[in-house]
């Protein structure tokens, strides 16, 4: 990550801490302390997709979103917790205590957010699947197609993709599309 993208990170950590009134002097060690242990999660070295790229995508795409939630600083401090124990190896890969401060509209949208990637331009779709491969590369390549066909299908089998308007209005066509591309070509073996 360049470092115009991690002070940008920085700035809306501290941002979000000064809304939650915890930059006095005294509470700023905290901060940092908590910021190194998030920058230190995200930059594991099995981390591909789930990085603190991701996070940033997740922010910025939170802030075409904020005004369709109720506590939008809850849903940004949840954005920055909801990978942060991310282990491939075990049966629960993701932590997501954070939206429990959020109330069901936040929740949805914080969702959407974290889905929008499946409603990018396929290219991009393609970069992000390579990097979930990466994440799981000691899963046999037979049975990683087989899963992720599987879990790729159940979002393709909702009636939307998208709990939000705003997001499946942006996305939802795109999604799908990837979608169906990316299923045919797990089973394909291509």
């Amino acid at each position: 990550m360049d470092e115009k993208k991690s002070e940008e990170l920085y700035s809306r950590w501290a941002g979000l801490c000064a809304v939650f009134g915890v930059l006095e002097s005294r509470e700023r060690n905290k901060i940092n302390k908590i910021f190194d242990r998030l920058v230190a999660a995200y930059c594991e070295p099995h981390r591909k997709r789930h990085t603190l790229e991701h996070i940033l995508e997740c922010l910025r795409e939170f802030d075409s979103a904020r005004n369709i939630t109720e506590n939008q600083n809850a849903v940004e401090m949840a954005i920055w917790f909801h990978d942060f124990v991310y282990d491939t190896s075990e049966e629960l890969a993701k932590f997501n205590e954070p939206i429990k401060v959020c109330k069901l509209m936040d929740v949805r949208v914080l969702i959407d957010v974290d889905l929008s990637s499946l409603g990018k331009p396929w290219s991009e779709f393609q970069e992000d699947s390579r990097a979930v491969r990466e994440e799981y590369n000691h899963v046999p390549e037979a049975v990683f197609r087989e899963k992720r066909a599987e879990i790729l299908q159940g979002f393709l089998d909702r009636p939307r993709i998208y709990f939000t308007d705003y997001f499946y209005e942006k996305n939802e066509a795109q999604a799908r599309e990837n979608l169906k591309r990316a299923i045919e070509e797990l089973k394909s073996g291509a």
